[in-house]
């Protein structure tokens, strides 16, 4: 029993200190300590995972670029954040 509480330690502190791993060997189907898994980079993992959220983050923009662009073809150029609220001090700051 013990050898077996040492392998889950290990794979829980393994995943713990490379968070990315487990996502970037599901995704190319290699498995935990095999040849494969024994030649990867954790950089090369991570910045493959960078380039991926970067990738989101692109898009996500574009699709709200042209959803405004849309709005504004049909007559609606101003929008509201929905996050800011202002504040007695903005009230303060305003110059009449």
């Amino acid at each position: 029993m013990a050898s077996i509480d040492k392998l889950r330690n290990d794979l829980v502190s393994w995943n713990n200190l490379f968070p990315l791993d487990r996502l970037y060997r599901q995704r190319n189907n290699i498995l935990y300590n095999s040849a494969a898994h024994r030649g990867l980079c954790q950089i090369d993992i991570y910045l493959d995972w960078l380039e991926t959220e970067l990738f989101k983050e692109y898009e996500a923009d574009f699709i709200e670029s042209e959803k405004r662009v849309e709005q504004y073809k049909n007559g609606i150029w101003l929008h509201e954040k929905e996050d800011q609220e202002m504040t007695d001090e903005d009230f303060d700051n305003i110059v009449i």
